[in-house]
């Protein structure tokens, strides 16, 4: 069932896609490194591709983001400047646009953020994501943690931009795959 509860979202939020690369954006608050190699597995467990950024992707993206403490492969790491509105928008729109992405998973940590971005960041971060969901299939992986209405809030908002958000990367990755998998067969 929760599986099931998991996948009718995608179908209602996200266009339908026919490839299975995934870009993955981690370390928005600092820390990706183990995230971003969990968020790999959860994915290709499920037939999802994490395939290396283009040249031309990884140039733009080294032109933008610090060299200490970010990952310029896929996943991409940020390295914790994900706060830097300028910068996350910039990064978004650079990944997006890589021709060997079909869909972009974004681990955004909405408690951890919350605690040192003031709610306006937030809310404007959360705006971005919901603009490039309307690019290219985009998903939102957030932890659980604290119930709060502002928590909440920030979900409902992301749910009514059509963005998809899942409380793990093994969920998300699932519900992606069969989505794809639907799309894929009745295509044949």
């Amino acid at each position: 069932m929760e599986e099931l509860a998991d996948t009718l979202p995608t179908f209602q939020h996200l266009s339908p896609f026919l490839g299975h690369n995934v870009a993955i954006v981690a370390g928005l608050a600092g820390g990706g490194g183990g995230e971003s190699v969990s968020s790999t597995d959860a994915c290709t467990s499920v037939g999802l591709n994490v395939p290396p950024f283009t040249e031309e992707t990884r140039s733009k993206l080294k032109a933008i983001l610090p060299p200490a403490g970010c990952i310029l492969r896929n996943p991409l790491d940020m390295g914790g400047v994900g706060g830097i509105l300028e910068i996350l928008e910039k990064t978004l729109e650079i990944v997006v646009a890589d021709p060997r992405i079909d869909l972009v998973i974004v681990n955004e940590h909405l408690d951890q953020l919350a605690t040192f971005l003031p709610r306006e960041r937030l809310e404007a971060m959360n705006d971005i994501f919901s603009r490039f969901g309307g690019i290219k299939p985009l998903v939102v992986v957030s932890p659980p943690g604290s119930a709060s209405a502002e928590r909440m809030a920030v979900e409902r908002k992301l749910s009514d931009a059509r963005a998809t958000v899942y409380p793990s990367l093994d969920r998300a990755g699932k519900a992606i795959a069969n989505m794809n998998w639907y799309h894929r067969f009745h295509r044949r």
